[in-house]
């Protein structure tokens, strides 16, 4: 909750938005998002591989 309550600690927030931001940090899921993200770079890892090594000449 770092980046969230250095932003509620400023003040400048008005009531409303600062309900807002509360209830959309409470229906995220970082670890799930960041795990998504994770699972989604491997993928684009390995199809990147497997176009590299189609590509690459074979020794006949």
């Amino acid at each position: 909750m770092g980046g969230q309550r250095q932003i509620k600690d400023t003040g400048i927030l008005l009531e409303p938005q600062r309900l807002h931001m509360d209830e959309l940090y409470e229906i995220l899921n970082l670890a799930g998002l960041t795990n998504r993200i994770n699972e989604i770079q491997q993928h684009l890892i390995h199809v990147a591989a497997a176009k590299t090594n189609s590509q690459s000449p074979h020794a006949a």
